[in-house]
């Protein structure tokens, strides 16, 4: 199981609230384990997972009825609602059809429960106008409020399952990412590049099914701030490569960055990327449990200006990595939350030079019980091809 029932209860009793309802595909597949095409790639709503603070009350599942066999095979909720839906599957023994649709069946799931006049919380940060507003025709009497930060706040200390997924998400992406940069050369393109990186996450049993993350950025393409998508361009002497990289595994993914150079190095570059990496390395010597990221911020961005880069200056030099890429705990300057053990972040220090490229360093480090634990084990160092 991915999410410890026993802290989400206790978190929903600190905050005053009765239901936890469940319904983007990231906090869906939290929930219930469950990972569907219809909910990460359509980005519908065809089911919801409810938590209660209540520990007499069963957790509930409401899904349609198409995905009725795989809900009973791979989801721990029993409480499970089907409801119809415009899709055929011959049965022998169809499940029983609890209501029309999603929202009638969560709002008769929370009223049998006893929680339509309770303070139920919803995922406002993502949940369509429409969908809200039949939730509370359904409830009229109950207290609707935000639980996108307890969700939030509830994935940024991990589980044991959920290391060990990140763990093997990490493995796979440094294997596929050493692999990758020993093809960097003159003519190869970024795209062939891809391609060499995803084969080998394949191979190696990752998944690009789910949430992929793979940015390559050679020459001026690297400091595209957007987030460069691979392209046709074809690498030339000189030309910086940015790889920002992470696979999935088991609906869990990871996130680094190493640089590579083709052929040959300017002094200034090679400079900039010994700091870069020098920077990193400080400041997951000093994450442990009871650091704060905003201290860490500071301790970051001030060894690169410290080392000639006065102008430099981020938003964040690091995030928490999860079911998402990005997730919580950031390494921000307005962050002083203490890190806990089972937070799992990166620390990066990207630098963009427009017309020039991108170079970047980050590793992904667990915090322990007493200190913390690289996990990435890419190869260190500018690669030169």
């Amino acid at each position: 199981m991915l999410l410890d029932q026993a802290r989400a209860r206790k978190l929903l009793e600190d905050r005053g609230v009765d239901a936890l309802v469940a319904h983007s595909p990231e906090n869906f597949f939290y929930a219930t384990t469950l990972r569907t095409q219809a909910t990460f790639i359509l980005r519908s709503i065809r089911g919801f997972a409810v938590l209660f603070s209540d520990k007499n009350k069963a957790p509930a599942l409401v899904i349609t009825h198409d995905a009725a066999e795989y809900s009973r095979e791979f989801c721990w909720i029993e409480d499970q609602r089907y409801t119809d839906f415009e899709v055929y599957v011959e049965r022998k023994a169809p499940p029983k059809i609890a209501a029309g649709d999603t929202i009638e069946a969560l709002s008769k799931a929370l009223t049998e429960k006893g929680i339509a006049k309770g303070r139920i919380a919803l995922e406002m940060d993502s949940i369509p106008l429409a969908a809200y507003e039949r939730i509370r025709k359904h409830l009229p009497d109950a207290s609707i409020v935000d639980g996108s930060g307890i969700f939030q706040e509830l994935r940024e200390t991990k589980s044991v399952e959920e290391v060990a997924r990140i763990r093997k998400a990490t493995e796979i992406t440094d294997k596929a990412t050493d692999r990758t940069l020993e093809h960097v050369r003159t003519g190869v393109t970024e795209l062939e590049l891809k391609q060499v990186f995803e084969k080998a996450v394949l191979e190696e049993g990752g998944d690009l099914y789910f949430l992929p993350h793979v940015i390559i950025g050679a020459g001026k393409n690297g400091a595209f701030l957007s987030h460069h998508v691979p392209s046709s361009y074809k690498c030339q002497a000189g030309d910086l490569i940015l790889f920002d990289l992470g696979a999935v595994y088991d609906g869990y993914t990871t996130d680094i960055a190493r640089e590579a150079c083709v052929q040959k190095v300017s002094a200034n570059d090679e400079r900039l990327y010994n700091v870069l990496q020098g920077a990193v390395e400080d400041v997951i010597a000093s994450i442990r449990p009871g650091a704060r990221p905003c201290d860490l911020f500071r301790q970051g961005q001030d060894t690169i200006r410290k080392a000639g880069y006065q102008d430099y200056r981020r938003g964040m030099i690091g995030h928490g990595v999860g079911i998402t890429v990005h997730e919580g705990p950031s390494i921000s300057p307005s962050n002083t939350k203490p890190l806990q053990a089972a937070n799992v972040l990166t620390v990066e220090t990207p630098y963009y030079i427009s017309g020039h490229g991108g170079l970047n360093y980050e590793d992904i480090v667990l915090v322990t019980e007493n200190d913390h634990e690289i996990l990435s084990r890419a190869k260190k160092g500018l690669h030169i091809s």
